[in-house]
């Protein structure tokens, strides 16, 4: 009997199924090189850099307070005299010169300087005064605020630094002084605070009890080479920023730190003026700035931060840019 070579037929079914199975390999390879293609080239868009440039740096302590006077007396009467009449109401302003009272022989009790009548403890009309009377008045012309500060600061704030006031009330700016700063804190579980005393010349505009700002200069700097104070790393007594050379290459640098505040801080050895540095970028900031998908569903259900619709670009939440609040 002739046998001939069987030839061995597969299911056309079995060949579909593994024809398909290796066009969806490719196909996954492929969306994962584009994938990863996108994310380094989103990733260096993404890029943020910023030159190391000379500038004024100060680090300075602020807060809000109550304008009050710097000097508050209690003037005393002339004794034996008696009292004719009580020339002004308590929170009157005076002016240096102006009358206070009057005796019954003519006399009278005038402001010393520039002041505002506070409270007075005198006796009736027509009667004598004594040395337990008195008429409290505080000084317009000296004004000073008190500031917090806190155990971990109050060694940086010395009697003598400059300050500056803002008097939003009265569209003034003033040039303080702080004057004292409290020996004795006060204490709470959080840490101590203690009190610095600052004082500025009133020029007329400004009334006892309205608030204002003060802000204590801790530290100052001027032509400090500076950065943003997120390029610098820091690790123990180390720091590093990460150096964008001519070249497109990095390389992360230890540099040495003096000044800083919450915007910038200045390098004192391991930079020169205009090098560029690399900021890093948050995941936040990755995240909000990828055209990809974003946290949480956006509109119709659809991923946020995708292409909707047939393809029109998502509105970044639906409606106009928030207005400035009040």
């Amino acid at each position: 009997m002739n046998q001939g070579i069987r030839k061995r037929k597969f299911p056309v079914r079995r060949a579909a199924i593994i024809a398909g199975a290796a066009i969806a390999i490719i196909i996954v390879a492929a969306a994962a090189f584009g994938r990863g293609s996108a994310k380094e080239d989103q990733d260096a868009a993404e890029q943020t850099t910023a030159e190391a440039a000379l500038m004024t740096i100060e680090n300075s302590l602020s807060a809000d307070g109550e304008v009050i006077s710097s000097l508050e007396e209690d003037l005393s009467p002339h004794t034996s005299y008696y009292l004719e009449e009580v020339k002004v109401e308590a929170g009157d302003a005076l002016e240096e010169g102006d009358t206070i009272l009057t005796y019954t022989n003519g006399s009278k009790m005038t402001a010393p300087y520039n002041c505002v009548v506070k409270s007075w403890d005198l006796p009736d009309e027509e009667e004598q005064l004594t040395t337990d009377h008195s008429v409290t008045v505080a000084g317009t012309d000296v004004l000073r605020m008190e500031l917090e500060v806190g155990e971990d600061q109050v060694a940086s704030v010395k009697a003598g630094e400059e300050a500056a006031i803002e008097i939003e009330a009265a569209g003034s700016s003033f040039d303080g002084v702080v004057t004292s700063v409290s020996e004795v804190g006060d204490y709470s579980s959080s840490g101590s605070t203690f009190t610095a005393q600052v004082t500025f010349d009133n020029d007329g505009s400004v009334k006892l009890g309205m608030t204002g700002t003060a802000a204590i200069v801790l530290e100052k700097a001027e032509k400090a080479l500076c950065v943003p104070a997120g390029a610098v790393t820091s690790s123990g007594n180390e720091s590093k920023v990460t150096l964008l050379k001519d070249d497109g290459t990095e390389e992360e640098v230890t540099v040495t730190t003096g000044i800083s505040n919450d915007a910038y801080i200045q390098i004192t050895d391991g930079l020169s003026e205009g090098d560029t540095v690399i900021l890093p970028v948050s995941d936040s900031d990755s995240e909000n700035s990828s055209g990809g998908f974003m946290n949480g569903p956006g509109q119709n259900g659809m991923p946020g931060g995708g292409m909707q619709d047939g393809g029109n670009m998502p509105d970044g939440g639906g409606g106009q840019p928030p207005g400035q609040q009040d």
